[in-house]
């Protein structure tokens, strides 16, 4: 499945263009799977087959139209667009509308600082096209670029890898890194009182056996950004917790 927010600038836009550019989006995240293919999009807005086949008189729409239309030709895909009543594509419009509320990084500064301590780092493990800090990286959802969706279904193994997790994944990823027996820079707030800690820490503070390092910030600001999603309270003025880095060996 194929899922990203919107920005503020493209929520401001017409349905028929967020439509279109939602064509435009899913064919480049899908391209390994459609390059000489003939592909069939369906629809609930009426505008978008035609705009895909005539054009508009509308400059943004017509400029999206082309893009769509060089990009079919240059990975030789066969591009078809079929409208449909929305009552029958209740499930695409419901998808749709889903909130990605993990949608959230670290400043391109600080992943720079870390990757000059305990790098090079060579996969981003938990990113997308939008917030990947390293050219191979995985996705929770196909998009542009991705080298695979879900970073569990896969060993990390003679990788230095790069996690930023959600914070429900935390536990799993540092479990995986010692499953597979790999090495990993892991970024996280200091919350001693969140389910994950036990798995790193003990009552005391003692690292677990697989943290070999662990560097402590007490300012965040320059450390998480925000993502599409403005809702969130990483990167917001109302995260100020302290922020650890662990580095974890699986092999130990």
């Amino acid at each position: 499945m194929f899922n990203q927010s919107w920005s503020e600038q493209e929520i401001g836009k017409s349905s028929t263009w967020r439509e279109l550019k939602g064509v435009d989006l899913a064919l480049r995240a899908f391209v390994p799977r459609l390059q000489g293919k003939c592909v069939k999009v369906f629809s609930d807005n009426m505008g978008v087959a035609a705009v895909i086949k005539k054009g508009s008189m509308k400059l943004d729409l017509h400029t999206l139209s082309i893009d769509i239309a060089s990009f079919c030709r240059e990975e030789n895909i066969d591009l078809h667009v079929q409208w449909v009543p929305r009552e029958e594509n209740t499930l695409a419009d419901s998808l749709s509308r889903e909130i990605d509320f993990d949608d959230w990084g670290v400043s391109q500064s600080f992943f720079n600082f870390m990757d000059s301590l305990w790098g090079p780092h060579s996969v981003d493990r938990f990113a997308d096209n939008q917030n990947a800090k390293l050219r191979s990286f995985n996705s929770k959802f196909w998009c542009h670029n991705t080298s695979q969706v879900d970073a569990f279904a896969i060993s990390w193994a003679g990788e230095n890898n790069w996690l930023v997790p959600p914070i429900s994944l935390v536990g799993q990823a540092v479990k995986h890194v010692k499953v597979c027996k790999a090495q990993a820079s892991l970024v996280i707030p200091h919350w001693p009182s969140a389910p994950f800690w036990p798995v790193l820490f003990s009552k005391d503070s003692e690292f677990a056996k697989i943290a070999v390092k662990v560097i402590r910030f007490s300012d965040p600001a320059f450390i998480f950004v925000q993502g599409r999603n403005k809702k969130s309270i990483f990167g917001s003025a109302e995260f100020t917790s302290e922020v650890i880095c662990v580095r974890l060996d699986g092999r130990r």
